[in-house]
């Protein structure tokens, strides 16, 4: 199951790193839509809910999985990661080593 747990990670990762990339750009554009352009609050409130639980599985992946390797990730990405994991960590109680 080593080799098969890795994969899977792997896909999970890319595909939080895929939501976070894509879903930043379209929380601003479904933002503006809505308040400038009078559309609704739906799609902006699915798309940052998606961003936030992506942000929260890579910051899980960094603390818990990586959290002796070298992940090399751009710096805003890590910060992101970080506030929204340990926020969320310390709003709902979970993982209280950290």
């Amino acid at each position: 199951m080593g080799c098969l747990g890795w994969l899977f990670r792997v896909f999970v990762m890319f595909t939080a790193l895929g939501i976070f990339i894509v879903g930043g750009g379209y929380i601003v554009l479904t933002f503006i839509e809505a308040v400038f352009f009078e559309g609704t609050w739906g799609p902006f409130w699915i798309s940052l809910g998606l961003f936030v639980a992506a942000n929260y599985v890579m910051g899980w992946f960094m603390h818990v999985r990586w959290k002796n390797d070298d992940v090399d990730m751009p710096l805003f990405a890590f910060i992101s990661c970080t506030i929204i994991f340990k926020g969320i960590n310390r709003m709902f109680g979970l993982y209280r080593s950290l």
